[in-house]
């Protein structure tokens, strides 16, 4: 399904500092739902949304289930959601 370039640079950058890893979970993410369709995620670990809402906004997603544990965040983590266009 993904090819060798894609692999490697998931490799290389799966060590790499700041934002890389999360975009290249979300390269995953977004790729992997191409295949998909009505799809329900689950964003484990949450936090406040870095995955939920690009998630929530893929052509082949039908829901996002978002979990997380920490009191404090999940707090800003509705408040975003409430304050979403989409919600």
């Amino acid at each position: 399904m993904f090819d060798e370039a894609f692999k490697a640079g998931f490799r290389t950058r799966g060590g790499a500092d700041g934002d890389t890893i999360e975009r290249v979970i979300e390269a995953l993410y977004t790729r992997l739902s191409e295949a998909w369709s009505g799809a329900i995620l689950v964003d484990g670990g949450a936090h406040v949304g870095r995955h939920t809402f690009p998630m929530a906004g893929l052509p082949n997603v039908a829901q996002v289930i978002a979990v997380e544990a920490n009191d404090a965040t999940f707090g800003r983590l509705a408040r975003k959601i409430k304050d979403s266009p989409s919600a």
